[in-house]
């Protein structure tokens, strides 16, 4: 985000429909605070109150030496942390509801074979379990002279068709019967959008 620091309109400069007081901008369903509060606090009046307000807001515009303005802009690194968060938190959302400790989803940053750039992973517990059941069968094979074959990601998912299946009717009933679930699996579908764009 990028903080300006400007003066303040003079009161004749400021329409009547602004107010110095914070203004919450949406975007895309997060709401981000903009502005600062002026002498450290702020006026909410009724309609009927308007008078007294519009007296109290320039007598607070001509006091303050300066007003915080805040954009909004993020680059593609502060994004992608931001989805790396809002998964992070749905998973564990996800993880909370879920009874069966196979199906719950793991985050963790790993090398591929042949790289030393870490990328992060998500996966069903089920999956880690398949994968070192594999591994530890192919290595007890391989000192009894081999036999069995070590098998890479993809054709342990395709092993583990119908576990994925389940896992998705999991992840749709929470969605579906849960709203802290729902809003955190849309905050997280909103984010990658938003990073698509860019």
């Amino acid at each position: 985000m990028q903080h300006l620091l400007r003066k303040p309109p003079s009161p004749s400069e400021h329409s009547p429909q602004l107010s110095p007081f914070p203004v919450f901008y949406s975007v895309g369903r997060t709401l981000l605070l903009a502005g600062a509060l002026t002498l450290g606090h702020a006026v909410f009046a009724q309609e009927d109150e308007q008078e007294n307000t519009n007296a109290e807001e320039s007598s607070q515009q001509a006091s303050a030496p300066f007003e915080v303005i805040v954009n909004p802009t993020l680059n593609i690194g502060d994004l992608e942390k931001l989805i790396t968060q809002a998964e992070d938190d749905m998973f564990a959302k996800y993880n909370e509801l879920n009874l069966d400790d196979d199906y719950d989803i793991l985050c963790r940053d790993i090398k591929p074979t042949g790289s030393h750039i870490s990328v992060r992973s998500c996966e069903p517990v089920f999956l880690d379990k398949a994968r070192a059941d594999n591994h530890g069968l192919f290595m007890f094979m391989l000192s009894r002279g081999g036999g069995v074959e070590l098998l890479d990601d993809r054709t342990l998912q395709k092993n583990h068709r119908r576990e994925y299946e389940e896992l998705e009717k999991k992840m749709e009933a929470f969605t579906g019967t849960d709203a802290e679930f729902r809003a955190l699996a849309q905050r997280v579908l909103d984010l990658r959008a938003t990073l698509r764009e860019r």
